[in-house]
Parts: C-alpha cells; sequence; structure tokens
C-alpha cells in the first residue's frame, strides 16, 4: 500500500484500526471503515474505481475520500450523489510539536455543545456533541470563558477550528492546532488535516505551524 503523505488518512484509519484494507494493487487501495460508512481510496481512475467497489463493497457508502477529480464525478454518477468538497492536505512529519502550548486548554463538556454549535461554520449540533463525547474536541479558555476550540473529526484528522469574535488576533488558533499536534505526536500519530479549498486563513496557519502540503488533494463525496 502506498505510504506516502498523499496517503496519511488512509494508513491513519488503518494503523487506529479505524478502517479495514478491502483492495491493495498497483492502480492504488480501498479502505472501508470499520462502521461501514466511509470508504477511501486512492484509485485516480474513476471509472476503475467505480468497479472495484461494485466488486468488493456491494453495499456502497454513502460517504467517500479520493485523491483525483475525475474518481470524484465518477462516483457521484455512480452512486447518485450530490456534494463535493476539494481540500488539500497537509502533514506534519516532524518529531516534535512546532511550539509550546501556554494557552488554558482543556477538554469541552456538554455544557459547552451549544456554544460550539453555535460557531461552528459546518452547524452540525449532533456531531460536536459526538465530538465531545469522545474526548475529541479541546477549547481555549481565558478568563473561564470559551475563547475558541478544535479537535480531531472521527476519520482522525484534525479540524473543527473555531475561534469566536472577541477573541481573535490574539494567537488562540495556533495554540489549540499545536496542542493537537502534540496530543495527537504523544500517542505515536502523524498529525494532518484538511484544508477546504479558498480557506485563506487556514493555508496560512499550515504553513505557520510547519505542516506540508501533500501531492493529491482530499476530495470529499456525499
Amino acid at each position: 500500500m502506498n505510504t506516502a503523505p498523499e496517503c496519511i488518512d488512509m494508513t491513519e484509519s488503518l494503523r487506529r484500526g479505524a478502517g479495514r484494507l478491502l483492495y491493495n494493487g498497483d492502480e492504488g487501495s480501498l479502505v472501508l471503515s470499520t462502521d461501514g460508512t466511509f470508504l477511501l481510496s486512492d484509485i485516480q481512475d474513476g471509472a476503475l474505481l467505480c468497479e472495484k467497489i461494485r466488486t468488493l463493497c456491494p453495499a456502497a457508502p454513502k460517504l467517500f475520500t479520493v485523491k483525483s477529480d475525475d474518481a470524484a464525478a465518477a462516483l457521484m454518477r455512480e452512486f447518485s450523489l450530490h456534494d463535493s468538497m476539494r481540500c488539500t492536505q497537509w502533514v506534519y512529519e516532524k518529531g516534535e510539536p512546532p511550539c509550546p502550548v501556554t494557552a488554558d486548554i482543556r477538554p469541552l463538556t456538554q455544557e459547552h455543545a451549544a456554544l460550539a454549535a453555535s460557531v461552528y461554520h459546518d452547524g452540525d449540533g449532533a456531531y460536536i456533541r459526538n465530538r465531545i463525547e469522545h474526548g475529541a474536541l479541546f477549547g481555549v479558555f481565558e478568563s473561564d470563558a470559551l475563547a475558541g476550540f478544535a479537535g480531531f473529526h472521527d476519520d482522525g484528522s484534525m479540524g473543527m477550528l473555531e475561534i469566536l469574535p472577541p477573541f481573535r488576533r490574539r494567537g488562540y488558533a495556533a495554540q489549540l492546532e499545536a496542542f493537537l499536534i502534540a496530543a495527537a505526536l504523544k500517542e505515536g500519530r502523524t498529525p494532518y488535516c484538511h484544508v477546504v479549498d479558498g480557506n485563506e486563513a487556514s493555508l496560512h496557519l499550515q504553513r505557520k505551524m510547519g505542516l506540508t502540503c501533500t501531492r493529491l488533494p482530499a476530495i470529499w463525496v456525499n
């Protein structure tokens, strides 16, 4: 299987036990989440990808991450899907966190869920509550007031970073990402994230924190 940085989402899924390898060949691989709801692949030929899915995963999921526009378009046609989101993928390849974490950062509790959901760009309250329940969402606090938050998505990537308006431009975004990087490294994981095309603030942050943009994109399809 390709272990290059562009496949970090797939290799980390396998390493964490969150996915299983359905197929591995010269043209790429298929990784299916253990609950069967999410499939990742680096097969770039869309027709070939759909053929492999039909053969190996007849009960195909409705959520995919792929590495080419051709693969994304083919999935949308084949499975009557309607949404895609193109991202760059960023990987932290150093062994130490980028900077010390000096801010007051702690796991969020369900009492913070409503406020976090109200500012989260996706507005998905159920997902915010799920991440809190799994201990995967962390807040930065100023004088005990929630100033922002970030965490790990269920696929293992860093994300959900939001800073509340009164607390912006105080370095909290960098502190939150440094905290997540340190947490991932402590668990033996490779920190990575997906940045939606056009999100210039996030792109600037990844460069500042020393992450490297991978050769191939990560395109979400559902």
